[in-house]
């Protein structure tokens, strides 16, 4: 599946030597800037980590902002049929109440962990500071 041309862009790629990328130990990383709580900003991260997943087979792990440990769905939704697993996550989707890598989690064929990598402390000195400046 291609990714729609509305789903996203790349702003910025960077790399200090391009036989690093041939390496077997090599890393790559997407870095996806999303509008929180924005349905259709969601739909735009879930396209593309869908296209993704389906490309880069060796994807095991989506690491996401606002959330600590693992907060995989997979296991929440496997005893529903898919098309009523993805009406319901669609409705928290459009409520704000879900993000586009956990609705994915929820509703595709892929297997990945989705990992929060907020450290609540830091978080809620963040919070602090916005609130209070």
């Amino acid at each position: 599946m291609p990714l729609p041309n509305y789903a996203g862009c790349v702003e910025e790629a960077g790399i200090k030597d391009i036989s690093q990328l041939r390496s077997p130990n090599s890393k790559l990383i997407y870095l996806i800037q999303d509008a929180h709580t924005n349905s259709s900003g969601q739909k735009n991260v879930y396209q593309i980590l869908d296209f993704l997943l389906d490309r880069e087979k060796n994807i095991h792990s989506i690491y996401t902002e606002a959330a600590e440990g693992d907060n995989s769905l997979t296991s929440l939704g496997q005893s529903l049929p898919s098309a009523e697993r993805e009406q319901i996550a669609k409705k928290y989707l459009y409520q704000g109440l879900l993000h586009g890598a956990e609705y994915l989690n929820l509703v595709s064929k892929h297997h990945f962990n989705l990992s929060g990598v907020e450290d609540p402390a830091l978080y809620n000195a963040a919070l602090e500071t916005y609130r209070n400046p």
